[in-house]
């Protein structure tokens, strides 16, 4: 469906792709009518080095720190300082500078550790945290925070989007090789999933090479394995 992709991002209603030129295209053009178009794709960003989407949004960082975001702003979900009432999709918005990553459709790190959510109510980017090195979802509206020394908080989404979020006291674990959607990995290799209800991580009991999720689903890739 694509030539000369080098990553992917699902999103609820379309993907995204960067090809290795750096361009990012996407399946679902909301805001981008009258941008290039091929084999089904619209053009959106060039010199983009990650990007991530909701169901109506989606925001991607350049590799110039800048973070941009596109789609429906109904509710002010991209952060731009605006409301755009009729809902009607906008074509890529500049929100923010000096930004490394976006992950979880509504959070970005920033290239010193800062976190900032934007999206889903925010007029503008919110700071949250500092000292942060990766963030994913864990489970139901929880999103998981890894701090460089390998620490991993869980960060509650609150139910008005301008309330402040709070992170636990202490860590839920420690020694966090990394992060991916709904788990984590320790240093010893071992791979731990959240699932709804569950206060506490599951581990997985087999052995794998890698576990990553894809909207709803887990893949589990064995050392030597097929993937499942």
């Amino acid at each position: 469906i694509f030539h000369g992709a080098q990553s992917v991002w699902a999103r609820r209603f379309g993907t995204l792709v960067l090809d290795q030129k750096g361009d990012l295209w996407t399946s679902e053009g909301l805001g981008l009518e009258g941008l290039r178009e091929q084999e089904g794709m619209w053009y959106v960003l060039s010199d983009v080095v990650c990007a991530t989407g909701s169901v109506w949004n989606s925001a991607a960082v350049c590799a110039d720190g800048s973070l941009w975001t596109w789609g429906r702003n109904a509710n002010g979900e991209l952060s731009n300082g605006e409301i755009a009432a009729d809902g009607t999709p906008l074509p890529p918005q500049h929100i923010m500078d000096g930004v490394r990553t976006v992950r979880a459709e509504t959070y970005a790190i920033t290239v010193d550790g800062a976190l900032y959510r934007f999206g889903e109510g925010c007029l503008r980017p919110r700071h949250i945290m500092n000292g942060v090195a990766d963030v994913a979802q864990a489970k139901d509206e929880e999103i998981q925070v890894l701090t460089p020394k390998g620490e991993l908080f869980l960060l509650s989404a609150p139910d008005d989007p301008g309330q402040d979020q709070t992170i636990a006291d202490s860590p839920v674990a420690s020694n966090v090789r990394q992060v991916f959607d709904g788990g984590y990995q320790l240093e010893d290799g071992t791979y731990w999933l959240w699932a709804s209800g569950e206060t506490e991580a599951i581990p997985l009991e087999r052995e794998a090479e890698l576990v990553v999720q894809n909207m709803d689903e887990f893949m589990i890739i064995p050392a030597g394995g097929q993937p499942e």
